[in-house]
């Protein structure tokens, strides 16, 4: 039976911010029009058959239009032109190099990868903690961006984290610059490796659609600092992947935030989205939270990170709050009490709000407590956006004893706060 309605704010001293991170619709990326083959090879010949003065003339409007608006465009454009003599087996010789850049040009397109929204972040320690200051952390932030047609892409952001619990994000640089993509690898059909100059910032990097069961975006990413059984760390994150019609959930590793690692996890416990990575093994296995039938929280383990087992039911809807659906907020923290979890719920009017639970560190399928009353719920000034009524997170850390945790509101901007660790886990019943 469900409780009775909350009412009133939770007695737990949340500090939120006054961090404002809005989408900004100028950081565009130079991506392929996706035209079938006949028609590809039918826009190269028109733009072969230019004269000198015509090429000329067409390279330099198009340096002058579009060229401040990326890093190195002409660059991005000879591996465009490599693809399309790869795809149309193209002869390449006697293609002087003007003509040769205006056919990528004329073949690809600029996307606004934040034009609709910016949402969903998720928060790291960064690998190297170079210019953070006594009691300070700094971090990686992870962000869905979302563009024309509801495409969804992964952003970055660095910053830092002080001992009081506060996030500072660090200028985000002009441009956006799309990896370089390898198909193949070693995860099979839908794998692939993307690579990034290093020389890139991180804030410029995207990772977007590279396979086609993800045609219309990476959805969600939950990044995690992993504890490798050997000692060393590395990073993940648990995506979903959509094309239109099916998700598949998907596998991020990378050891630098520069080569990035991609495969489909498979098995019966990766059936629904919200998949969360325990940063480290419990009793020699991977753990993982994850919804299984759009309601309930459930949990399930792997040997390997990819194939994950049945799934068990861990937590459903107590409260008024998380009726429809309950989920995870990112991956659990690890604190001397257990594993602390920052969920979401659903209610009236699908109105999304989180809260709390912990859970056994020895045994994550054991829940201790939950709190009773929403952690965190939209305001006023927040309830107005893409999606209304929306708070949400893809994962926080912990430092100096206190949850920081940045949130997404309305899937239009995202915000920060924080909260005291013992404080949260006394609440809980």
């Amino acid at each position: 039976m469900l409780e009775a309605p909350a009412r009133g704010r939770t007695d737990i001293a949340v500090a939120r911010q006054e961090l404002r991170l809005e989408p900004d619709p100028a950081r565009v990326v130079a991506l392929p029009l996706n035209f079938a083959p006949a028609v590809l090879a039918e826009r190269v010949e028109r733009v072969l058959r230019f004269t000198d003065e015509q090429a000329g003339e067409a390279l330099r409007d198009m340096t002058a239009r579009f060229g401040w608006r990326h890093r190195d465009l002409i660059a991005q454009l000879r591996r465009r032109w490599a693809e399309l003599v790869d795809l149309l087996h193209l002869d390449p010789s006697g293609v002087g190099e003007d003509r040769r850049l205006l056919a990528a040009a004329y073949t690809t397109m600029e996307y606004a990868v934040e034009a609709a929204a910016l949402c969903n972040p998720s928060i790291v320690p960064a690998p190297d903690q170079r210019g953070a200051g006594p009691g300070e952390l700094r971090v990686v932030v992870s962000l869905r961006a979302i563009g024309e047609g509801h495409r969804s892409t992964v952003e970055f952001r660095t910053g830092t984290v002080g001992a009081a619990g506060r996030l500072r994000l660090d200028p985000a640089g002009r441009w956006a610059t799309p990896g370089r993509v390898t198909a193949g690898t070693d995860g099979g059909a839908g794998g692939y490796t993307v690579r990034f100059d290093p020389a890139t910032p991180l804030d410029e990097r995207v990772l977007y659609a590279a396979s086609p069961d993800e045609t219309l975006g990476l959805e969600d990413a939950r990044f995690v600092p992993l504890q490798l059984p050997g000692g060393s760390t590395s990073w993940a994150a648990t995506y979903t992947a959509y094309n239109g019609r099916d998700i598949t959930i998907k596998l991020i590793r990378t050891d630098d935030f520069a080569t990035f690692t991609v495969r489909p996890m498979t098995g019966p416990g990766v059936s629904d989205k919200g998949i969360a990575l325990f940063p480290r093994q419990v009793g020699g296995r991977w753990w993982a939270l994850g919804r299984q039938d759009g309601q309930r929280l459930f949990v399930m383990t792997s040997q390997d990170l990819v194939h994950w087992g049945s799934p068990q039911r861990l937590a459903e809807p107590v409260h008024d709050w998380e009726l429809v659906q309950m989920g995870n907020c990112g991956s659990p923290v690890e604190t001397p009490a257990g594993w602390l979890v920052v969920t979401h719920g659903v209610g009236m009017l699908r109105r999304y709000v989180m809260g709390a639970m912990l859970l056994d560190r020895d045994d994550p399928s054991v829940v201790l407590g939950r709190i009773e009353r929403p952690l965190l719920e939209p305001d006023d000034d927040e309830r107005e956006g893409y999606v209304p009524n929306v708070l949400y997170s893809c994962g926080g850390l912990v430092h100096e004893g206190r949850l920081v945790l940045p949130y997404a509101y309305s899937d239009r901007a995202c915000s920060a706060a924080s909260v005291d660790v013992e404080e949260l886990i006394a609440a809980m019943r």
